[in-house]
C-alpha cells in the first residue's frame, strides 16, 4: 500500500513538472539581444523637458532588462550629476516599468541596465523614455548609430526632443525570459520522465526483493 502511494506521488509530481514545462511556460529560458559593433554617435543633451525615446518591438513576453550605453563627459562636476528618469510603455501609454537612478551611478560608454522585470506583449510595439532630471550641468546624451549597422531587430522608431529619427538605433541591450523551444521542452520533459522512471524502477526493485523475501519465509 505504501509503495503504492510513492507511485502515484511519483507520476503527480511528474505530470505537474511536465505541465509547468509546456502548456503553462512556467519554467522560461533567458536570451538577448544586442547591438552589433558599429560606429556610434551621441545625442544631444538630455535634461528636463528634452526626452530621448525608443521605440521597439520585443521577441518575448517577459524583458529582464535593457540596457543602453550614456555618454556623460559633460556631467562629471562632482555634485552636479542628477537623475535618470526610466519609463517603459506598452502600446497603449500604458506605465509597465520605472524608475529613478542617480546618474553618479550610470557608467560613462558603457551599458547602464535598467532592471524591468515586467510582462509585455511580443510582436506588439513599445516604448522606453530617458529623461534626466536636478541635472546643473549640460547633461549627459545617449549613444546610438545608424540602424542598418546596430542590426537591432527590435528597434523601431527613434525620438530626441520631440523630432523622430527612423535611420537610426539606441546602442542597447534587450534581456528576455522567454518560452522554451520544441527542443528544449523534450529535452526538459525526457530528463523528468528518466528521472521518475528510475525511481519506479527502484521501488518495483524494493518491492520484488521484499515478495521473494517473504515467499522464502513461508517455504521454511
Amino acid at each position: 500500500m505504501k509503495k503504492n502511494l510513492i507511485r502515484i506521488g511519483i507520476l503527480i509530481v511528474t505530470i505537474g513538472c511536465m505541465l509547468s514545462i509546456w502548456p503553462l511556460g512556467v519554467i522560461m529560458k533567458e536570451s538577448e539581444s544586442k547591438s552589433k559593433a558599429a560606429l556610434y554617435y551621441n545625442s544631444g543633451p538630455i535634461k528636463d523637458a528634452v526626452v530621448f525615446k525608443q521605440t521597439f518591438i520585443p521577441k518575448h513576453n517577459y524583458i529582464e532588462s535593457i540596457s543602453i550605453q550614456m555618454n556623460r563627459d559633460n556631467t562629471f562636476e562632482k555634485g552636479h550629476e542628477g537623475e535618470v528618469l526610466f519609463v517603459l510603455k506598452d502600446e497603449n501609454e500604458i506605465t509597465l516599468s520605472k524608475s529613478v537612478t542617480d546618474l553618479n551611478q550610470v557608467t560613462n560608454k558603457d551599458y547602464y541596465e535598467f532592471v524591468t522585470k515586467t510582462f509585455v506583449k511580443k510582436g506588439k510595439k513599445h516604448t522606453y523614455t530617458i529623461q534626466v532630471t536636478e541635472c546643473e550641468s549640460e547633461g549627459p546624451s545617449v549613444r546610438f548609430g545608424d540602424s542598418m549597422d546596430i542590426e537591432l531587430e527590435e528597434n523601431q522608431l527613434l525620438s530626441y526632443g520631440g523630432a523622430d529619427f527612423p535611420e537610426y538605433s539606441t546602442v542597447a541591450l534587450y534581456r528576455y525570459r522567454g518560452e522554451l523551444g520544441i527542443w528544449d521542452v523534450l529535452q526538459f520533459e525526457t530528463i523528468l520522465l528518466f528521472i521518475a522512471s528510475l525511481f519506479l524502477f527502484q521501488i518495483n526493485r524494493e518491492n520484488k526483493f521484499e515478495q521473494k523475501k517473504d515467499k522464502n519465509g513461508l517455504n521454511e
